[in-house]
Formats: C-alpha cells, sequence, structure tokens
C-alpha cells in the first residue's frame, strides 16, 4: 500500500475592515500541498517488468526509485534531488509525477538517448542497508531505509515501515511482504570462548541454514533452526576440505611427495549460511557469518584473514570444480599417459573464462580481527603454472551480479588514484600463492616490484594475508592488486572503457583495433632495422621508449629467466588523454623466478646471450631489435647501471629483504604443516634467502662484465656526488655520499629542489654550475658537490 497521507488544513482567517461603506471578512483556507513520496526502491533490476525496463544510453538496466505523488496537480521534478546515505546526491534530470500518480527515476551514469525519462547518476548500495531521501531545494522532504534484498525484489514504504516485496513499477505497492535478511546475535569475527548463536528474520516462516558452506536454499544438507547454536573451538577435530588427496587438485608433486595435513595443523572455524523464507515458499537473500573460537590473528603473525565461504561443489565437482584436476585432465590422460607433470597439463584449474567463475562470499577481518566487509563475489583460479600447485591462487570479482561491482575497502594503505584520492575501491583483487615462489618465500616478487616502484609506475601493491576456505585454514597469500582495465584507470586517470591490456602473446582486454596495433608494432620493431634513426623515431611513436627501457632494466638486472619469453605485459588508451595517446606501455609482474631462484647459474650467465638464445620469441625480437640502435643501447646501459649503483644494491636488497622475511616468514611454518611435502623453512626458504643474497652481491661486477665484453666499453668510471640537498639521480633519490659506477657517455641528470651550486671535477678540471638541474655525460671518474 503506497503511504497514505491525510490531508492536513491551514485555515487561516484574517479580518480586514476598513471601508466608509462597511466591513468586509474575507476567509481564505489554505491547504498545504501534499509532498513527493518515496514509494519503492529497487536495487536489483532483473528487467521482467515492462514498466521499469529502460535501458540507459549503453543498453544497460537500471536501479530505480519510485517517487508517488498524492497531489490534485502533476509535479516536476527538475527542481528535485535523489541523495544517498553517504552525502552523495545528484539533480533529477527532468520529468514530472503526474497527479497521483508514479514515476520511475532511474539510477545510471550514462543518461537515456530518451530525454523523458527521469535519472540520477546515483547508484543504490547492495548488500548493504541503506537510506535514499528526495529533496526539495535543501529539505529532505521523504526518506525510505532499506535492508539488503534479492535480485528483481524491492523495498516499499507501507504504514508499519519498510518492507521486501515483489516489485510494482508504476502501480500501487504488493502487500505481500517477504522475509527479511537473517541476522544473527553475534558479529562474525575471532572470540576466546565458545557461544550459543540466534538467528532472526522478520517476516519469515523459517529459517534454514547450513554449515559446511552449501546455499541453504538448495541444499541437501539444510536444516530449519529451531534453537541456539552452539559456536566452539574446533581445534583438532577431523579435516574436511584439508582432508581432499592432493593428487586430485595438483601436478607439482608425484604420487608419495606430498601428504594430507594433520587435523591439529589445520585451525578451523564454523561457517554459517542462513536464509528465511515466506509463507509462500520464497526466499530471503542469503546471510553469511564467520567464527574462529579459541585463536586470533595474532596466532596467525598479525596478518588480515579472508574467510572465503562457497559450496565445495564450487572447488572439488569433478566436473565443474575449479580447484580439480578433474574431467579435463581425465580426458586427456590417454591421449599423454606419460606426459610430463607441470602446470601447462591441460586440467579443469588450468580453465579459464568467466564460464569457469564461481560464486562465494568473503569475509574480510583486519590483522586485529575487526570484521571490515562481508560481499558476495565472484572467484577463479588465477596464475600460470602456478594452477598445478598444492595451493593455488585466487582471483576476485566484484559484479552486480553478485550485489556489488566493488570492494569498497582500502586494502593497501596509502595507495592513491592519478588524481591523489585514496584509493579505496576496487572491482577485483588476487590472492597470489607466490607462483614459482609459493614454497620458498612467497614475498619474492611483491618486494622486487615494492624496490621498482619508484621507477616504475605500473607495479602491483601486495600484503601478507591469511585465507580460510569454509572455515578450514588455507595457508598465507600476498593479496595483491590486480592488472585490469580498472588498475589503469585509477593510477593513469584514463577512461576504463579505453584501456586495452596484451598479455604474454594475446590480447587480454580491448578490441580487434587494439590486437592489430600491437601485432604491428612488434613486426615493425622486430623486422625493421632499428640503427636506422626514422625508424627508431617510428617505433618511439608506437611505444613509451623511456617506459619500456626502465622496464627491461628491471628484468634484466634481477635476471629473471621465466622473462621475457613468458610473464610479459603492456596496456594502452586512446581516450585523447596525457596517457591515452595510443602508446604501449609495458607493466612489471611475476618476477619472483629472478636473482638464482632455483641455482646460481644466472649469476654465471650472460643475459645478452641469454636473450639471443630466446631470440624468436616476440618480445626478445623486439629488445634485440632495439639494442641495434645507439640511442636505445645507451639508455639501457645507463639505466642498467642505475640498477646496481642505486635500485638494486646489495645493501638496499638486504634491507628490502629483513623486512619481508620478519613479516612473512613466521606464518611460512604454519604453511608448510598446512601443505606438507619435503619443504620446509630450514630447507626451501632459507636456502632462497641466501641464494638471492649472493646473486645481488656479485650482480653489479657480473653487468659490467658482461657490458664491457659486449659493447667494448672499457672500465666503468666512478661517480661520487655529496651534498646536504635532496637529490635525484636520473630520476631515483641518492644519499649524499654516494658512489656508484657508470660507463663513459652515461648521462647523468642530477636535480635537487631548488638552485644549488654544483661543482664537476672530472678528468682534471672543475666546473661550477648554478642551477636545480645538473646534466654531464661521464668521461671518468667525476667528483660531484651540491651547496
Amino acid at each position: 500500500m503506497k503511504k497514505e497521507y491525510d490531508k492536513k488544513c491551514i485555515a487561516v482567517l484574517s479580518a480586514v475592515g476598513l471601508a466608509v461603506t462597511g466591513i468586509v471578512i474575507a476567509c481564505v483556507i489554505l491547504l498545504s500541498p501534499k509532498k513527493l513520496v518515496i514509494s519503492e526502491i529497487c536495487a536489483d533490476n532483473d528487467g521482467k517488468f515492462k514498466e521499469a525496463s529502460h535501458r540507459d544510453s549503453k543498453g544497460k538496466l537500471c536501479d530505480w526509485v519510485e517517487i508517488y505523488n498524492p497531489n490534485d496537480k502533476e509535479v516536476s521534478l527538475k527542481d528535485y534531488t535523489i541523495v544517498r546515505e553517504d552525502g552523495k546526491e545528484c539533480a533529477v534530470s527532468g520529468g514530472s509525477v503526474p497527479a497521483h500518480g508514479y514515476a520511475l527515476i532511474y539510477c545510471t551514469k550514462n543518461g537515456f538517448d530518451d530525454s523523458d525519462i527521469p535519472w540520477v547518476d546515483i547508484k543504490i548500495p547492495k548488500g548493504e542497508e541503506h537510506t535514499i531521501s528526495i529533496k526539495s531545494g535543501s529539505k529532505v522532504i521523504d526518506s525510505l531505509t532499506a535492508e539488503p534484498t534479492p535480485e528483481g525484489f524491492t523495498v516499499c514504504s507501507g504504514e508499519d515501515g519498510a518492507y521486501i516485496t515483489v516489485p510494482t513499477p508504476c502501480s500501487e505497492n504488493s502487500r505481500d511482504k517477504k522475509a527479511s535478511q537473517v541476522v544473527f546475535s553475534e558479529e562474525s569475527g575471532f572470540y576466546p570462548k565458545g557461544f550459543m548463536l540466534e538467528m532472526t528474520a522478520a517476516n519469515s516462516a523459517g529459517i534454514y541454514y547450513t554449515t559446511d558452506g552449501t546455499d541453504p536454499r538448495t541444499s541437501d544438507t539444510a536444516e530449519i533452526y529451531s534453537k541456539p547454536l552452539e559456536v566452539k573451538d574446533r581445534s583438532g577435530e577431523k579435516n574436511v576440505l584439508s582432508a581432499i588427496d592432493p593428487m586430485k587438485i595438483q601436478l607439482q608433486y608425484r604420487v608419495g611427495k606430498v601428504k594430507l595435513p594433520k587435523d591439529e595443523d589445520v585451525d578451523k572455524g564454523t561457517v554459517i549460511r542462513a536464509c528465511a523464507r515466506n509463507t509462500d515458499g520464497g526466499w530471503g537473500k542469503v546471510s553469511t557469518a564467520s567464527y574462529f573460537v579459541g585463536f586470533s590473528t595474532e596466532d596467525h603473525s598479525s596478518m588480515p584473514v579472508i574467510s572465503m565461504v562457497t559450496d565445495p561443489a564450487a572447488l572439488y565437482d569433478h566436473e565443474t570444480g575449479i580447484y580439480v584436476r578433474g574431467k579435463v585432465y581425465e580426458d586427456y590422460y590417454p591421449t599423454e599417459p606419460d606426459h610430463l607433470y607441470n602446470g601447462s597439463i591441460p586440467a579443469n584449474y588450468n580453465q579459464r573464462g568467466k564460464e569457469w567463475e564461481r560464486p562465494c562470499c568473503l569475509q574480510f577481518f583486519e590483522s586485529d580481527g575487526s570484521l571490515v566487509f562481508t560481499q558476495d563475489a565472484g572467484m577463479r583460479i588465477q596464475g600460470g603454472w602456478s594452477r598445478a600447485d598444492y595451493q593455488k591462487s585466487f582471483r576476485f570479482f566484484a559484479r552486480s551480479d553478485y550485489g556489488s561491482k566493488k570492494f569498497g575497502y582500502s586494502f593497501w594503505q596509502g595507495l592513491e588514484t592519478a588524481d591523489g584520492r585514496d584509493d579505496d575501491s576496487f572491482s577485483t583483487f588476487v590472492l597470489r600463492n607466490g607462483g614459482n615462489d609459493s614454497n620458498y618465500l612467497k614475498f619474492k616478487d611483491i618486494m622486487i616490484q615494492d624496490m621498482a616502484s619508484c621507477l616504475l609506475p605500473a607495479t602491483q601493491s601486495g600484503r601478507p594475508c591469511v585465507l580460510f576456505i569454509d572455515g578450514e585454514y588455507w595457508g598465507m597469500y600476498v593479496l595483491q592488486e590486480d592488472y585490469s582495465q580498472e588498475y589503469f584507470a585509477r593510477h593513469y586517470g584514463v577512461d576504463e572503457d579505453s584501456v586495452a591490456i596484451y598479455k604474454n602473446d594475446e590480447l587480454d582486454e580491448g578490441m580487434d583495433p587494439d590486437e592489430i596495433s600491437y601485432s604491428n608494432m612488434q613486426k615493425f620493431i622486430s623486422e625493421s632495422d632499428m640503427s636506422i634513426d626514422d625508424n627508431y623515431r617510428r617505433a618511439c611513436e608506437l611505444m613509451d621508449m623511456d617506459c619500456f627501457i626502465d622496464y627491461c632494466a628491471v628484468e634484466m638486472y634481477i635476471f629473471n629467466d621465466d622473462w621475457p619469453q613468458n610473464n610479459y605485459g603492456c596496456w594502452r588508451s586512446t581516450d585523447g588523454s596525457i596517457y591515452g595517446d595510443g602508446k604501449w606501455r609495458f607493466f612489471l609482474f611475476d618476477t619472483e623466478s629472478c636473482a638464482c631462484h632455483y641455482n646460481m647459474k644466472s649469476l654465471e650467465t650472460d643475459i645478452f646471450e641469454y636473450l639471443e638464445k630466446k631470440q624468436k620469441k616476440p618480445l626478445n625480437s623486439m629488445i634485440l631489435s632495439l639494442l641495434e640502435n645507439e640511442e636505445f643501447r645507451s639508455k639501457l646501459t645507463t639505466r642498467l647501471m642505475d640498477m646496481g649503483n642505486i635500485l638494486y644494491t646489495a645493501e638496499r636488497t638486504s634491507s628490502f629483504e629483513k623486512r619481508y622475511e620478519a613479516e612473512y616468514l613466521p606464518e611460512m611454518y604454519a604453511y608448510f604443516l598446512r601443505f606438507p611435502t619435503y619443504r620446509t623453512v630450514e630447507r626451501s626458504s632459507m636456502g632462497m634467502i641466501s641464494r638471492m643474497s649472493k646473486f645481488f652481491d656479485g650482480r653489479q661486477q657480473k653487468l659490467i662484465k658482461d657490458l664491457s665484453h659486449r659493447y667494448t666499453l672499457g672500465r666503468a668510471k666512478t661517480v661520487k656526488v655529496t651534498s646536504d640537498k635532496d637529490i635525484t639521480l636520473n630520476g631515483l633519490s641518492i644519499q649524499s655520499g654516494f658512489e656508484g659506477r657508470y660507463f663513459n657517455n652515461c648521462e647523468l641528470i642530477l636535480k635537487a629542489d631548488s638552485e644549488v651550486t654544483w661543482t664537476v671535477k672530472q678528468n682534471g678540471n672543475t666546473t661550477e654550475v648554478n642551477d636545480s638541474k645538473l646534466v654531464i655525460k661521464m668521461t671518468g671518474d667525476t667528483e660531484i658537490k651540491a651547496e
């Protein structure tokens, strides 16, 4: 029923008398006009009702707010605004509401081709309680507070308050109240002792729940709630998902090389999924809770905890499960019974695309144990060969299909968007097992990227966290930014829809013209003589060459032996903005197979000989062709020396190692117990740290030798810089007393925050320059002082 508004009359009697002929008494009855009313809100329009099926200018269905006009006259909407609880406010585009009638105000940022359709750029929150208001001028004239609704349902206003029902766009509200969402008596979280859990839901004919991650609306294991449930310490209870035969889920180890974890080595929580049912058999929205009794985040190295709750079949079903070898492998095996055991072998977990995405509910607990969000999402297995690992990586997606298009939380503190705002909204993120480093340190890739972030803007932020699946401990992961169209829009200020991403020999995001653009660039650079200046200038128009040089310098210096034949990616935008110039720009990822990852061979191998052995690979062929150009070669040589002098010095690397080791290694003990093999912290992790340290201790000297031999550069010269000012060298911060080595003709660009006097001593000559910037070329040992 629509809100009933009684007529309120204000009678104003005004007696006016002043006339020679008599006294006239005028009675004026003023009726105050009725206000517009928010009658119905749809936060998840399924398009099943013709009256609410208008699509915006991009062809998308829209959420809507229904307005009722109790007045005797039509009311224009042009002076009204719709306001969201968080303060977001937008004027209605136009339109009107007929007398004693209804109008839908659509919620979209895209507008409509039909200018008569009212709309606002306001998104109605899904999956959370929210208040929507309508304002006339600065005055709120009506509000409606609604709780989460299932897809295709609405929240209506009634005499007894808001309630959930079936949509009735542009007509009287249905009186059929649907069950509301189940409310738990205790919030998800960590508890020192057990407790009794109660569940309630208004307008409910019964609450159904499960404790195994399945959907209570469809599960055979669902029970009807009749009394409070005991939530207890589950230490030592039998493993369930952790007890599944590892040979069914991985191809990294052969039989006998991998074990099942002991029951006591898998911490366990209690997960509840509950849903209320109506008297007519309809369902409300599923509620999810995760409870951990008897331990806390402190027992897991004070790391954030993610609880993923999902139907076990989504992971382990033979035909459709994404975590198992499954039917895909079963069908492949007879064709190649003597196959190698690696991540390239066809299996369920190697399948890609949205058809291999599965629903789940995520709950995120910060390092202090506080719950910061609960959200339904999609999940896929993530990675390359590491998909065959015992512990697999996940990629998570926020979509309107699941309730919300964003994870509205700042996973990485201090991260900012291109316009300087806090970066606190993401549509995807990754839980990475460490890739090639999954059974060693897990932090190697994110540390290497962290060290390069002052040079390369396209790097991924990351932090350690712990995952539980359906209440069972799943080990430590790196919570990592995901390279997506959204990532480049956030970091570079380009239009998200304009972003194309090319990754590992194929177009990951974009359109046919983008694929043609990359293919043409690769072909032109690889097959043209780059020693010819016109050809090189053309190449610089196709890609951001300085960015590419920086990118290559990092990968070559760390000697990533899983690159460039693999693990390379670039992006471009054509929206006309600063970074929307159509040039391809490369980004860093999966760098962990570097710095003598498995053995010490890399420290003895010439990086240029290594590239030549893989010259037929697409990216290799471009690099080798560009090395024929003197300008490219000179800039790359200078950047490679910057790597050894500033970015990846033995001292700086050691400092980063120690910080990451203190943060990650304590949890590796629990990880190796959860995924038992012959690996241990002592045998695997410490060995990796030793190899990495030896690599960076000797890397610069080895690279100087290789560069000098290949390009006849002679002895590397020394440069010393002293100053009490903040100085950058080639864009990288250096300390006073800096000492580095560069070859003759390497260009050095030094900058201070303000004008200084640069005193340069080189080859027995002394010069002074008064400026904030100094540009010199090395011609011998050099001393520079800035005052």
